[in-house]
Order: structure tokens, then C-alpha cells, then sequence
């Protein structure tokens, strides 16, 4: 998606936004109800994307501390 479609729309369906996030939308179902994105009008969900994009953000790896502690991306030592 471009960053211009991104900044547009601040609120999101779940397929849409799963769609968006390249996350399939049980996980983006689930990740939006983690972080308190979620809002009910109606019968219809929606999720607000600047919320969600700050929970998104607290699963970032850092690659420095990927380094400093010689950690391979899944998480595990690297044996030397």
C-alpha cells in the first residue's frame, strides 16, 4: 500500500485492515483487540490505525541488540 492511502484513512474494517498490515485478519483481529484499537458502531468493527500502529510497534527487533547479543532474528543464541 502506498503511504499516501496510509495517512488517508485513520479507521480501518478488519479485513482492511489485515489486508493493509499484511497479516492474515485472524491475527490482525486479535492484535487489534490486544491494543485497544477497537471500536463497535453498530454491528460493524472498526480499528483505529494510529493505536494499533503503537502496539505494532512494542514487537519491533532491534537490530543493534540483535548484534550486541550475537541473537539470530527467531530469537535463539547463535552458537559459536
Amino acid at each position: 500500500m502506498s503511504e499516501r492511502f496510509r495517512e488517508k484513512k485513520r479507521f480501518v474494517r478488519y479485513k482492511e485492515g489485515a489486508r493493509l498490515y499484511g497479516l492474515c485478519q485472524s491475527t490482525f483481529e486479535k492484535r487489534a483487540k490486544e491494543a485497544g484499537a477497537t471500536y463497535k458502531v453498530g454491528k460493524a468493527v472498526i480499528v483505529d490505525c494510529e493505536i494499533f500502529e503503537k502496539y505494532l510497534e512494542s514487537f519491533r527487533i532491534l537490530f543493534v541488540l540483535r548484534k550486541i547479543f550475537d541473537i539470530s532474528y527467531y530469537g535463539k543464541y547463535n552458537s559459536m
